[in-house]
């Protein structure tokens, strides 16, 4: 692929989500990113992943996994795939 003037254009994998860290980055309010994220997701998108924090959440907090997923509308098996992130160690927020 091309860009004006035959500058390359094409990016990795790694260095697009290096730009969309970056444009994190630089937002200084909460409706700052609230903005950004309506603008690359789709509505079911953000969805999905505010409701996977939801349910980091509710499981950092102790709560059973069948609970968290009659509380989050979602089956047993989406809690055991954030519970296995969980014990991945990657999830790192409170």
């Amino acid at each position: 692929m091309r860009y004006h003037g035959g500058e390359r254009y094409e990016k990795t994998l790694d260095q697009q989500l290096d730009d969309l860290i970056e444009a994190f980055l630089l937002i200084k309010t909460g409706r700052e990113v609230r903005h950004l994220l309506e603008s690359v997701l789709t509505p079911r998108e953000l969805r999905n992943i505010a409701r996977r924090l939801h349910i980091c959440r509710l499981l950092r907090h102790g709560m059973p996994q069948r609970d968290v997923a009659r509380l989050a509308n979602v089956g047993v098996a989406t809690v055991e795939s954030v519970s296995r992130t969980i014990q991945q160690g990657k999830y790192k927020f409170q």
